[in-house]
């Protein structure tokens, strides 16, 4: 078993949930998407704005009931009472973020769940052997500033406008194409709440991925001490190799919740100049949560090789010396063991530079960073068309 010891502290928000030992990885994206998705949709029944009752006629029209009554369907869609605009069974954008939203936390919950893990693991596998003292400063000084309550601010900074807009829109007079208008109810106050919600801990959960990103790079500064031969190819990083993995399953789906919004657009927010900076910011910005810490541990096992390289050669020069100095002077068998000695040095010499210098299959790297880069070129063709339309 691997010491519960916690090397990261938990977030001052919502930490001791997310980290508690009954806490499981699917309750937080259940709770998200009853208050995000399935709630909202109740809100829609009980306010008769389920759907437009264009659509509903439509659907009926093509013999396409959601009952299978016909006059029960027909006097649901009249009952209805958006007739062409956003009801929320149409809402393709809301829809579709959601489902951005749950993978993105889904990669989320499991990064930060595994820090520990992770830590834990490249204790045991002795990687910091002989420099726990650096590690553990490391550790303290990044657990010190997670801590700190100033991380609140740059939530309230994004929070404040994006509660403003939704309530905006939902007390705007003539918008009532959208399922969130006041004149239907109440729905567009629940949901102007919880999408600023959303925004408040998203960020703030993204900056603790930051400062944890930050923590696996740091503490790979440290002279480590890899194991080329471990069973898990890796030299005994897989651990942090998977954790990186999440982070990069993180930023895609971020990058594809700021696609959706750009492609599909939501009551105006597209059209928005900040909402083109915010999104080519973070397009270009988050992908540094998932590199740092890669780009450490590629250092880390570069400069290992490079210094176990370095004694072996200093061996294997001696050992071509003596073979070529004392070569008449040898016997046959000494000059066989001091050849054997030389063949079993070049071996040990192949395998170490042939050794791994990646925390994981390096082709999943490159199918991640081919997607991110997809999105990002999409992200700034929607930025420039939004543009080019003003």
């Amino acid at each position: 078993m691997l010491p519960d010891y916690e090397y990261w502290k938990k977030p001052r928000l919502l930490g001791n949930i997310v980290f508690h030992e009954k806490s499981k990885l699917w309750m937080p994206i259940l709770a998200a998407a009853f208050f995000y998705w399935i709630f909202p949709f109740f809100l829609a029944i009980c306010n008769k704005t389920l759907t437009s009752r264009k659509l509903g006629e439509l659907l009926i029209d093509n013999s396409i009931f959601l009952f299978n009554d016909k006059l029960t369907y027909t006097k649901f869609v009249e009952s209805q009472k958006i007739f062409d605009g956003i009801a929320y069974l149409n809402d393709i954008s809301h829809h579709l973020f959601t489902l951005c939203l749950m993978v993105g936390l889904l990669f989320c919950v499991l990064a930060i769940k595994k820090v520990n893990y992770v830590i834990s693991t490249l204790i045991k596998n002795k990687i910091f052997a002989g420099n726990e003292v650096s590690f553990y400063k490391k550790t303290n000084e990044l657990n010190s500033l997670q801590q700190r309550l100033y991380l609140l601010l740059p939530s309230v900074l994004f929070t404040t406008p994006t509660l403003y807009f939704f309530l905006h829109i939902t007390f705007l007079d003539g918008n009532n194409i959208w399922w969130g208008n006041i004149e239907y109810g109440y729905s567009g106050i629940y949901f102007s709440i919880i999408v600023s919600l959303m925004v408040f801990f998203g960020v703030y959960y993204t900056l603790h991925l930051l400062i944890v990103s930050f923590l696996c790079g740091k503490i790979m500064e440290t002279e480590v001490s890899l194991r080329p031969f471990h069973e898990d190819g890796c030299n005994g990083l897989e651990s942090l190799g998977l954790f990186i993995l999440y982070l990069w399953g993180f930023a895609i789906s971020l990058a594809a919740a700021i696609f959706v919004t750009l492609k599909f657009g939501y009551m105006g927010v597209e059209k928005q100049m900040y909402i083109w900076i915010l999104s080519l910011m973070a397009v270009f910005c988050i992908p540094i949560i998932a590199i740092y810490p890669l780009y450490k541990s590629i250092v880390s096992a570069y400069t290992y090789r490079r210094n176990r390289l370095a004694k072996l050669e200093k061996r294997i020069s001696t050992s071509i010396e003596k073979l070529d100095n004392n070569i008449n002077k040898m016997t046959n068998k000494e000059f066989i063991e001091e050849s054997d000695i030389y063949e079993k040095l070049m071996v040990l010499h192949k395998s170490i530079h042939e050794m791994n210098l990646w925390p994981f299959d390096v082709k999943v790297l490159i199918s991640a960073i081919f997607v991110y880069i997809l999105q990002a070129l999409l992200i700034a063709k929607e930025v420039v068309s939004n543009i080019n339309q003003l």
